[in-house]
Order: C-alpha cells, then sequence, then structure tokens
C-alpha cells in the first residue's frame, strides 16, 4: 500500500513549509500562522459539527402553559492548543555514508506548524514524490555515530463531538473518490466480504469496519501488516491501521494511514509512535479514526468516542504507510516503508545502524492578549 492521488493534498504552502523545504539545517521560521480559510476539496472537513445539546427537557403538566421550543444549540467551536515538541535520536554503528532521515511536521488539517527546527547533523527537509510528507535528510555521515535534533512548534485543533454524523444517509453524489489501491489478500478480502453482501453507504460502512477492528487486539509486539492482524486477530499500531485502511478501501471508502507521535500527559517524554487512520466521507472530506481509542470497549461494542474526532492528544508527522524521497544530488531515490514517524539511518534503500530517539513534549503558553 502508498500514498496516492486520493490525499494529494500539497496545495499553497505556508511560510515554515517553504523554509523547510528550501533552507539548510538549523533554518528557522517565527512567522506567525493562520488557520487556512478553505482546505483543499479533497481534504477539506465540515467546520461545523452535528448540534448537541447536554440540556434536559421537562414536559409541562397538564393545563400549563407550553414551553417555546429552545432554539438549536449553537455548535461547539474547535479547541486549540499549541505543543513544543523536540525530538533527540542518536545514532550508532552506522556504515560510512548512512544518512538520518526523520520526519518534519507540515500544515495539515487539523495542525499549524509556526516552527521547525532541525540541527546535529547537517542536512536539508526536502517534500516526498507524493507532495504529501517532509522529511530532513542528513549529509552522508562518515563516522559510525550521529546525532539529530528536531524542534518544532505546533498547535493542534480538533472538531466537537457529532461531527461524524453529519454523513449519515449521505451519497458522494455521484462524484465518489478513488479509494486507493485495495488489497488483494484472500483473508484481507474475505474479512472485508463478511461485513455484508450489500453495498450500504460510506458512513455505514465505515460503522461496520471500525466494529470489526475492536476485535483485532492492540499488541505491541503484534504484527504490523493488515493480513497478518486480521488473521492473528492482534497487531501493533501499525498493523492495526493498516488493517482499517484495507477493509474500509475494499467496501469503497477512501482511505489512509496516518503516522505520528501521541503526546501523552503533557509534559511527558514519548519513545513510540503512533498510527491512526484518515477516511473520506461525504459531505465531510478527510475524518481522522483511531481504531486503537476504545478503552472499556469489547469486541461487540460500539463507541463513538474513537470514531471521527481525536483529542488534542497527537502530531502528524507522515500520511501513507510507504513513500518515496526523490533523488537530489548525491542521494538517490529512496523508497521508505513501515514506520515513517521516528528518526532513522538509511543507505543504498535500507534502514541501518541502531537509533535511540525520544520526544519531549510541553505545552506552549497562550499569547497574551493584545
Amino acid at each position: 500500500m502508498h500514498v496516492s492521488p486520493v490525499r494529494s493534498i500539497l496545495a499553497s504552502a505556508s511560510v515554515s513549509a517553504v523554509c523547510a523545504v528550501m533552507l539548510l539545517a538549523g533554518c528557522k521560521d517565527d512567522a506567525q500562522q493562520t488557520w487556512p480559510t478553505q482546505a483543499p476539496p479533497q481534504a477539506r472537513l465540515a467546520d461545523t459539527p452535528v448540534p448537541q445539546t447536554d440540556e434536559t427537557v421537562t414536559y409541562p403538566a397538564a393545563g400549563e402553559e407550553q414551553p417555546v421550543a429552545p432554539e438549536q444549540a449553537q455548535p461547539v467551536p474547535h479547541e486549540s492548543k499549541g505543543f513544543r515538541v523536540v525530538v533527540t535520536a542518536s545514532f550508532s554503528e552506522l556504515p560510512e555514508g548512512a544518512r538520518i532521515i526523520a520526519p518534519s511536521p507540515r500544515d495539515r488539517r487539523y495542525q499549524k506548524v509556526s516552527k521547525s527546527e532541525h540541527s546535529g547533523a547537517a542536512g536539508a527537509v526536502m517534500p516526498a514524490d507524493d507532495n504529501e510528507n517532509l522529511f530532513f535528510v542528513s549529509d552522508p555521515i562518515s563516522g559510525p555515530t550521529a546525532t539529530y535534533t528536531g524542534s518544532f512548534e505546533v498547535v493542534r485543533r480538533v472538531g466537537s463531538p457529532g461531527t461524524l454524523q453529519a454523513a449519515q444517509g449521505q451519497d458522494f453524489d455521484g462524484n465518489a473518490p478513488p479509494v486507493g489501491d485495495v488489497s488483494t489478500d484472500a483473508g484481507v478480502v474475505a474479512a472485508a466480504q463478511a461485513l455484508g453482501a450489500e453495498k450500504k453507504q460510506a458512513y455505514d460502512e465505515l460503522q461496520a469496519v471500525m466494529d470489526a477492528a475492536i476485535a483485532i487486539k492492540p499488541d505491541a509486539a503484534g504484527p504490523a501488516t493488515a493480513a497478518e492482524a486480521i488473521a492473528q486477530k492482534k497487531a501493533n499500531t501499525l498493523g492495526l491501521a493498516r488493517a482499517t485502511v484495507e477493509l474500509l478501501r475494499l467496501r469503497g471508502v477512501p482511505a489512509l494511514v496516518v503516522q505520528g507521535i501521541e503526546l501523552g500527559a503533557v509534559p511527558s517524554t514519548v519513545e513510540t509512535t503512533h498510527a491512526w487512520v484518515d477516511a473520506n466521507l461525504p459531505q465531510l472530506g478527510w475524518v481522522p479514526l483511531d481504531p486503537e481509542k476504545r478503552q472499556g470497549i469489547d469486541e461487540v461494542a460500539s463507541d463513538a468516542r474513537f470514531r471521527g474526532m481525536l483529542p488534542i492528544d497527537r502530531i502528524d508527522l507522515a500520511y501513507g504507510d510507504s513513500t518515496v524521497l526523490p533523488a537530489d544530488g548525491t542521494f538517490p531515490e529512496t523508497t521508505l516503508t513501515g514506520d515513517l514517524a521516528a528518526p532513522m539511518a538509511v543507505k543504498d534503500g535500507a534502514r541501518v545502524g541502531k537509533v535511540t530517539w525520544s520526544a519531549k513534549v510541553e505545552v506552549l503558553p497562550e499569547a497574551a492578549p493584545e
């Protein structure tokens, strides 16, 4: 599976993204960012969630005056919070000429990058061929050890509960986007077929797939492929996301893997990456989903907490589970697969050496009112 034109959204690059692409390591951008007024067509999400209210309705007793119907509840605004994330990595046992590669966050529908710095090994940030991802690529390393530091300031925002329900009962009206490459694995295909012989609307297909994902147990030591995840009913975070994406695509719903880090109870130190899913729904566009976030839910339960809404607890670092970095001077074309969210060392297309990394996260102070 690779990132195809299903999700090509490199549009109107921000100042920080231009800095990341054009300048050498150590580039710095302190420019203030503003949220996009309109996302690209395929990436656009409804800004207005389905209104909800927690008010209790009290019915009048006989003879009492009937109450005036309350006004429709106003949508809850997006919540935003800024974070400083510092990723540090130490490499050892590197062969001569190896290069350090690390993801560089960019503006997304739910995040805005206001500062991006790279230090340690010299190098530059370059875009992948998918026009979706940015990666820091170092100059060739001459010794067996090296270090890397990436410092980022990112503002995250989320939609309000109920957003996903806006797609219920809706169709793509003849303009259904491509679903992406679909799996031909017999086990994955059989699992998708088991969700029903009749084709349903995208919202209902998504609900069926997410219910099926509950049966796959999260296991850090579990398999990372969709086929093994479905066969063994367990998977690591990437395997679970891949399985969910493959099932969604086979059921006709465009989907892709998203990779990044969970921030934890900030301030925190993170040492593992996390993967989740974006799915494309009528009226909404790309919607974030996390099949792993279902605390207290068993194999047959249904819970909207992990459907259509993500808390401000993660940073998007890479879209897809495979991408290609183009040749540039002495740097050869390089295909990256699997975990794209952690720093890595690569030579001749293969990962080499050993790496120890962590990400320290803290909340940015709120700007003082003008």
